[in-house]
């Protein structure tokens, strides 16, 4: 997780190897045209982890990601 979403492995943030769906919407918010590359990928890592866990893979309480 540091290294693809560029997130500090330790804290409030994950809870039990889950993330919270908003939390992610909040901090990776869509780039613009004048966006790095980086902000790009990181932003296209979250929407990929958003995807597989709101989508296909749900958890029970509708608004955590798994990170496993």
């Amino acid at each position: 997780m540091q290294l693809q979403l560029g997130l500090s492995v330790d804290g409030s943030t994950l809870t039990r190897g889950r993330i919270e769906i908003g939390w992610l919407r909040d901090i990776f918010q869509k780039p613009g045209n004048d966006s790095t590359k980086v902000k790009r990928i990181r932003y296209a890592w979250a929407y990929i982890i958003e995807i597989i866990g709101g989508y296909l893979m749900l958890d029970l309480s509708r608004n955590l990601v798994h990170l496993r």
